[in-house]
């Protein structure tokens, strides 16, 4: 019998069985891609109009007011898929400022890409790290249109965001009026656990 006849099949077979390694091997790649893919999160935005009706015209943006903006709580509230946000002003690292809390909106005109892994926590920023009042005296606000709130990993699996304070210019496009920087995610950044003094603001 002619030997390259006796070798054929058998090659075959090799073949046949490197294939399907390699076949189950790019499966086994492709679920592993599916499992760690990067997704895309939405930025939030807080209005100048929605700071004006809720805290300014308080009177909680003045120098002489005795329940001034320190700090704002963004409130993380997980229900059912959907991320709700809550922006809640504080006077100081242990008090609300009752009935000034709201909806933080989405911005679809911005999103971020960022791993599957992360967690929803709490973040806060300081109020005068905005730059947005104009007359301390009287709590007036800039010009700007809104803040805008830009999801990114904090390097420890925390979903923090880059604020940044958006213009919108006299021909119709928007820029950002400074630089941006981080809010601090809650965990770690706790100094004090926050409390409502009276009752939990509406």
């Amino acid at each position: 019998m002619d030997k390259h006849s006796v070798l054929k099949p058998a090659t075959f077979l090799l073949t046949l069985l490197i294939g399907s390694l390699i076949f189950i091997y790019s499966c086994n790649s492709e679920d592993k891609k599916v499992e760690t893919a990067d997704f895309k999160m939405d930025c939030r935005k807080i209005t100048k109009n929605e700071i004006q009706k809720n805290w300014v015209d308080n009177g909680w943006t003045s120098d002489t007011s005795t329940t001034k903006i320190v700090q704002i709580w963004l409130s993380v509230n997980k229900i059912g898929s959907q991320i709700q946000i809550d922006a809640i002003p504080m006077k100081s690292w242990n008090s609300f400022i009752q009935g000034g809390k709201f909806k933080v909106g989405r911005d679809n005109k911005c999103d971020a890409t960022l791993g599957d892994k992360l967690e929803y926590v709490d973040n806060w920023l300081k109020f005068s790290d905005l730059n947005i009042i104009k007359n301390p005296a009287t709590g007036e606000l800039i010009d700007f249109d809104h803040i805008q709130l830009t999801p990114k990993d904090d390097g420890n699996g925390n979903v923090i965001y880059d604020v940044s304070i958006i213009i919108k210019k006299a021909d119709g496009t928007t820029a950002k009026a400074q630089a941006d920087f981080p809010t601090y995610p809650c965990p770690p950044h706790c100094p004090e656990e926050p409390t409502v003094t009276n009752e939990q603001p509406e």
